[in-house]
C-alpha cells in the first residue's frame, strides 16, 4: 500500500485545521500535514490537531512549506487540488486510483481564493468537476472520500 499524504496548505483558521485532521483521520489517511500556517492556526490549530492525530495513532507534520514535504518525504508525486476552472486535469476514479496507488502529496488550500498561481505549479493541478468551490473543508471531504476508495 502506498502512502499518502495530506496537506493543508496557507491556512490561518485554527478550526480548518482540526476539520482538516477529523476528516482525513476518519477516511483512514494517517500521514497529515500543515505548511505555512498562521494566526490562530500556527498558535492554536496546529496544536490542537497534533493532539487529535496523536490520540487516533497518526501523524502531523508542520512544515514550512511545499518544498519541504517534497524534499523530506521524497513523494513521486504532488497533486495540487485547484478551484474549479483552474486545474489542468479533474480528478477522476482513474486518477484517484493513481494517486491512491504511489507515495503522494494531496494539497489542499486552506484559505480563499485559494492557492496560488506558485501553488498550483509545485506539482500536478488538479479539479473537481463542480460548478462552484466548496471551500477548504468541501474540497477535502470529496477529494479525500474519493480517493480512499483505492486505499
Amino acid at each position: 500500500m502506498a502512502q499518502t499524504f495530506v496537506i493543508l496548505h496557507n491556512v490561518s483558521s485554527s478550526s480548518k485545521c482540526i476539520d482538516f485532521a477529523r476528516i482525513a483521520l476518519a477516511l483512514g489517511f494517517q500521514n497529515i500535514v500543515i505548511t505555512k500556517a498562521s494566526g490562530s492556526a500556527a498558535t492554536g490549530g496546529v496544536p490542537s490537531a497534533q493532539k487529535l492525530i496523536a490520540q487516533k495513532g497518526g501523524n502531523l507534520f508542520y512544515l514550512q512549506s511545499l518544498e519541504d514535504v517534497k524534499e523530506l518525504f521524497e513523494l513521486s508525486e504532488l497533486f495540487v487540488i485547484a478551484p474549479p476552472g483552474y486545474g489542468e486535469e479533474t480528478l477522476t476514479e482513474e486518477l484517484a486510483k493513481e494517486i491512491a496507488s504511489v507515495k503522494a502529496g494531496i494539497v489542499i488550500g486552506g484559505s480563499d481564493p485559494g492557492l496560488s498561481r506558485k501553488d498550483l505549479e509545485t506539482g500536478r493541478a488538479v479539479q473537481l468537476d463542480l460548478k462552484t468551490d466548496p471551500g477548504t473543508i468541501g474540497t477535502t471531504a470529496l477529494v479525500l472520500y474519493k480517493v480512499s476508495k483505492y486505499q
